[in-house]
């Protein structure tokens, strides 16, 4: 009597209506990975296109709820505006010696 409880080898059934038996196997796997595929593209065809166009549409509810131009304060705008202009205007120094242009003077005092 032959042992085949602990062989590794699977046993397929013999029957002329088994002959397809690996094609169905491997369509079987086929078939699930295609379900998974289709439900992957359903869930992110509906966080794509659905979800989120409702989230834009609350925000921009929420926008028009609240004032989008604040008043400008002129004075304040003023007092910038002219520490501006004065740290950014050049001061102008004294005359300036030119040392290659220099003409000798003679002193009249003596030395």
């Amino acid at each position: 009597m032959k042992n085949t409880h602990f062989t590794r080898k699977k046993i397929l059934p013999r029957g002329l209506e088994y002959k397809n038996y690996s094609l169905l196997r491997i369509l079987n796997a086929l078939s699930a990975v295609i379900i998974v595929l289709v439900f992957c593209f359903t869930l992110w065809f509906v966080y794509t296109y659905i979800y989120k166009t409702i989230t834009q549409a609350q925000y921009i509810l929420i926008q028009e709820t609240e004032p989008g131009v604040k008043p400008i304060n002129f004075k304040l705008y003023e007092k910038v505006n002219s520490a501006w202009e004065q740290k950014t205007t050049p001061e102008t120094a004294g005359k300036n010696h030119d040392p290659f242009n220099e003409t000798l003077s003679t002193s009249t005092y003596p030395l």
